[in-house]
């Protein structure tokens, strides 16, 4: 048995010797010692004797240990009688309630301890009791109404400050010392007293809003206010926005912030300059555009010279082919530069200028029925320079009379198909002449049926045809049949 052992065991006998309430038997209790002997161990105890375990005397009640108090909270568990002493034959002090609230004064008797209920004093068993530990207190806070200080001890007459608090911390709380007016508050893991403090946190203080200045021109700044301060420690350029502080109405100057420090001027104002006008300049000319093409609505031209059909706008492009004075074309798009045109003419497409092209074609022949290709007056074309085909006469009509091949081109609503036909300078004025005979021979009770007359095409170009004289578009309208189609091909 080791020397913990051995006071273990002389501690469990001691407990278990007959406490006396005769103070010779008490003296002689403490007399007696304990001694463990061990078998195989050279280690021994000391005496340990009765008188050193405390014992607390009270008249006329057994001697009982004094137990150290805990922080705890003890309450019944039943309706518990208080009694005068540590036995149930004792008198009863009154009932204590199932679930009140006692405080143990540290007495023990058996299973019997002593406790305080209200203002009694008396014993009971603690089989009825129920020791807990007691919650830990709530923590209460304060907070810094304003800036100020913290002080060592409560009294107002204490005016060393210690340290300092800012408006709005928050600090741990402990108690209100009302003679002095100071809390009593946990700073940096201290306890110290301050007169700043409340439970309410301040409202905050309202940033206040930045203003600024505008240099109303080039100026200087200075260190100071005076205006007797003429040394010019930088400068500002019109238009410059700093942060304002104040203005010295006397020496009518502002404080202002220039790269992080405060100066004076005497050169801003709250308002923005207007912006210095620029000087005026001379606008340059505009870039000549590049050719970008118009699309337009088709539409017919006669050349009114022999031109070269050119492969961009003007006459430094190259020339694709040659068109004969007289000829037509169909113009697709109008060109930016200068007048020119694309247009088609045959197979291909090219520019050509505009001031080359007529509307009217001087030798060009629009036909309709047996002088159309195929047909059986054909040959009386002769030889022309261009032939475009399925072109059609705007407003008119054609009337088919009782010879099938007598065909009348009238005024009308409709279009009727044509052939154009043109003819070059040397031969164009001949054949007008001769197509004037041929068609003149048709005559209606020694009148003419036809005449040569100006039309305008669907596309806008205008040729010669032939067309009824008054006469007979009247015989046409009164004796024929329209061919609604508009086409002699068509006709029944």
């Amino acid at each position: 048995m080791n020397v913990r052992n051995n006071i273990a065991a002389a501690v469990a006998i001691l407990v278990l010797l007959p406490l006396t309430s005769s103070p010779a038997a008490a003296h002689a209790s403490s007399l007696m010692t304990v001694q463990s002997v061990p078998k195989s161990n050279t280690h021994s105890v000391s005496p340990i004797r009765v008188s050193d375990v405390k014992l607390a005397k009270k008249p006329g009640i057994p001697h009982a240990v004094v137990l150290p108090m805990a922080q705890s909270i003890t309450k019944t568990t039943a309706n518990l009688n208080l009694r005068q002493k540590a036995a149930t034959s004792s008198k009863s002090l009154g009932i204590m309630k199932k679930g009140s609230t006692v405080k143990l004064t540290g007495r023990k008797s058996g299973k019997w301890v002593q406790l305080r209920f209200g203002t009694k004093t008396g014993w009971a068993s603690s089989d009825y009791l129920k020791t807990a530990k007691a919650p830990a207190p709530k923590i209460q806070y304060r907070y810094a109404q304003r800036n100020g200080n913290i002080y060592k001890s409560a009294s107002k007459n204490d005016k060393k400050a210690i340290g300092t608090l800012t408006k709005g911390t928050r600090v741990e709380w402990r108690t209100w010392d009302s003679g002095n007016r100071r809390d009593e508050v946990k700073v940096n893991g201290k306890w110290v007293w301050t007169d700043i403090t409340a439970p309410n946190k301040p409202a905050a203080t309202p940033v206040p809003k930045i203003q600024y200045r505008y240099a109303q021109r080039n100026g200087n700044i200075y260190k100071s206010a005076s205006k007797n301060d003429k040394k010019a420690i930088g400068t500002l350029t019109k238009g410059t926005r700093v942060e304002w502080r104040t203005w010295d109405s006397g020496n009518r100057r502002d404080e202002v912030k220039v790269n992080g420090k405060w100066v004076w001027t005497d050169i801003t104002a709250p308002n923005n300059p207007a912006a210095t006008k620029p000087a005026e300049t001379k606008p340059k000319p505009a870039p000549k555009p590049a050719n970008q093409d118009k699309d337009v609505a088709d539409y017919g031209r006669f050349v009114t010279a022999n031109l070269n059909l050119r492969q961009g706008p003007g006459t430094q492009h190259k020339s694709l082919t040659r068109v004969p004075l007289g000829n037509k074309v169909t113009v697709t798009h109008h060109a930016s530069v200068n007048g020119w045109v694309k247009v088609r003419h045959g197979s291909q497409s090219g520019y050509l200028s505009g001031a080359y092209l007529n509307k009217a074609g001087q030798h060009s022949v629009a036909v309709y029925g047996t002088l159309r290709t195929g047909q059986s007056a054909y040959s009386v074309m002769g030889k022309f320079q261009q032939k475009t085909v399925n072109q059609r006469i705007a407003e008119s009509s054609l009337y088919q009379l009782w010879n099938r091949n007598w065909t009348f081109l009238t005024s009308g609503p409709k279009t009727v198909v044509a052939e154009q036909f043109q003819y070059g300078a040397s031969n164009g004025a001949s054949m007008m002449k001769r197509l004037d005979i041929y068609e003149g021979q048709l005559k209606y009770k020694g009148k003419n049926m036809y005449s040569r007359q100006r039309v305008t095409m669907a596309d806008g170009s205008v040729s010669w045809a032939y067309k009824t004289t008054p006469t007979g578009e009247k015989v046409a309208k009164s004796s024929g049949n329209l061919v609604s189609s508009g086409d002699f091909l068509k006709r029944s």
